[in-house]
């Protein structure tokens, strides 16, 4: 099972900041998500998102939330590679952005953008993702 930790990083005008994943990735290519990645062995889940933030954009994060975790699983079309079902187990963490956006730059994937929850529902976007974005839209301005 693969264990993940991500971060949604958000704005104060409610905009969450996405990784537009390449074409050719191993898992969800060519899908809109969070960044993040694999918890390596002997890593806690704090100390993964806090790694991944820094590898994928270059950001320092000061305060992340845990706010949201669920198994998830990948179907064959989800994937490029792997033929089986692949499950998983996910640690979602929030912060608001400290800084300028400027300051983030993109090492993974093939694009980033900031979007309101409504501005997702035209995004390539895994289902329980969408999921996770609506509960934290619910949890953070409502």
């Amino acid at each position: 099972m693969n264990r993940v930790s991500l971060i949604i990083l958000y704005d104060s005008d409610r905009k969450y900041l996405l990784q537009h994943r390449t074409k050719d990735a191993l898992r969800i290519p060519d899908y809109w998500g969070f960044f993040g990645g694999g918890i390596k062995k002997g890593e806690s889940i704090i100390d993964t998102v806090f790694r991944e933030a820094q590898e994928e954009i270059g950001y320092q994060l000061r305060e992340p939330i845990l706010v949201y975790e669920q198994p998830f699983v990948l179907s064959n079309k989800e994937q490029s590679i792997t033929q089986s079902k692949d499950k998983g187990y996910m640690y979602v963490f929030v912060e608001k952005l400290f800084g300028k956006k400027d300051n983030i730059k993109l090492n993974e994937g093939q694009s980033f953008g900031w979007f309101t929850l409504s501005e997702t529902k035209s995004l390539k976007i895994m289902k329980h993702d969408r999921k996770v974005l609506s509960y934290i839209d619910n949890v953070l301005f409502n």
